[in-house]
């Protein structure tokens, strides 16, 4: 297990394969995880994966944060590695953070690749934010935890499903109970030029 020491957090992380490295961000919930039906197509490519804080194996944040410092643990990320660059895809959330990666550090960014993502947060998707980190507190002060689980289940090509389902287990050794929100995002290379 890889993991990052930021700002008295612990961020997990994995790298697959070589080459040019991509580092992969993904959106609000989800962890690596959501990524890897996706290694096969960045076979030639140095992947890299990361669980943004407050999600999955990382550490809970204590205190309020948005997307600038989520790409400054991106760009801890990069430096820790010792990557002069690398492209960047964000999904959603990960396409803001990348987006503000680029604003912060854009000799590190060899490329962006957004989807489903915004270049500016308006009250309604603040509200959905408070929203989801009041969610999280209250099910971390029950003992439990929120993220975002793959769905390897086989579906359409290009579709994206999700739904939410309660698992009993184990999270990262911590909780007893988790709410996952399962979703499918594939992406192909073939449409990607770098």
């Amino acid at each position: 297990m890889a993991e990052l020491i930021h700002q008295d957090m612990t961020f997990y992380y994995e790298i697959h394969g070589e080459g040019i490295p991509v580092l992969f961000l993904a959106g609000t919930m989800a962890d690596h995880s959501i990524w890897l039906q996706n290694l096969p197509e960045f076979n030639n490519y140095q992947v890299i994966l990361f669980d943004n804080r407050d999600v999955g194996q990382s550490s809970l944040a204590s205190q309020p944060y948005g997307a600038k410092e989520m790409a400054a643990d991106a760009l801890a990320l990069l430096q820790h590695l010792n990557l002069p660059a690398a492209h960047v895809i964000g999904h959603s959330l990960g396409g803001q953070i990348a987006q503000e990666l680029y604003f912060l550090a854009p000799e590190r960014v060899r490329s962006l690749i957004l989807f489903n993502t915004w270049a500016k947060t308006d009250n309604y998707c603040a509200s959905l934010f408070w929203l989801w980190q009041t969610l999280r507190d209250r099910l971390v002060n029950q003992g439990k935890s929120v993220s975002i689980r793959l769905d390897t289940r086989e579906q359409k090509k290009g579709a994206s499903h999700f739904l939410f389902k309660r698992q009993q287990g184990v999270h990262s050794g911590k909780h007893n109970d988790e709410l996952a929100l399962e979703g499918r995002f594939p992406v192909s290379t073939e449409h990607l030029k770098f």
